[in-house]
């Protein structure tokens, strides 16, 4: 995430940091470094490609594709040793870094609004906002109430 935000230069240097440590933590010898490097070189211009890509949520999606189809070539390289470290070492770097694409809504002028968030982690009663507009302190729908006299017009929201 602090990469992302960053620029070309800190992605760069973040995924250079990440392949030598799939290197150091995996023990890849000089073929699986070579192929290893190779998938990198191969990733570089489809993950340029994004920066043309209007929709944010068509990017990440796109984003997402690539990194998983990086990760199935890593891991026909390994060994069955190597696979299993990959996994931890996967499972650590989603668990740190894995974001979501989320929504809520706001009330604006008395009427609801979407507001879309890019979410990290949560526990089912609480959730990480990484990124959007959303700000401290701003009300978000959490429901909708029935309206309960004659006069009223349409469910009532609860604001929380």
């Amino acid at each position: 995430p602090a990469a992302a935000a960053a620029g070309p230069q800190a992605r760069a240097q973040a995924a250079q940091e990440q392949r030598e440590r799939l290197v150091r933590e995996l023990k890849l010898d000089a073929t699986q470094k070579a192929k290893l490097e190779q998938i990198y070189v191969d990733a570089r211009p489809r993950f340029a490609k994004l920066r043309e890509v209007a929709s944010e949520a068509e990017r990440r999606r796109l984003l997402e594709r690539i990194r998983t189809e990086m990760r199935a070539q890593i891991r026909e390289m390994l060994t069955a040793e190597q696979k299993t470290a990959y996994q931890k070492f996967a499972g650590a770097r989603d668990a740190r870094g894995a974001a979501a694409s989320g929504r809520v809504w706001t009330l604006q002028h008395g009427e609801p609004q979407p507001v879309d968030l890019r979410l990290g982690l949560s526990d089912g009663t609480s959730t990480e906002v990484l990124s959007g507009p959303l700000k401290e302190g701003d009300e978000v729908v959490v429901g909708l109430l029935e309206a309960r006299s004659e006069g009223s017009v349409g469910p009532r929201m609860r604001l929380f």
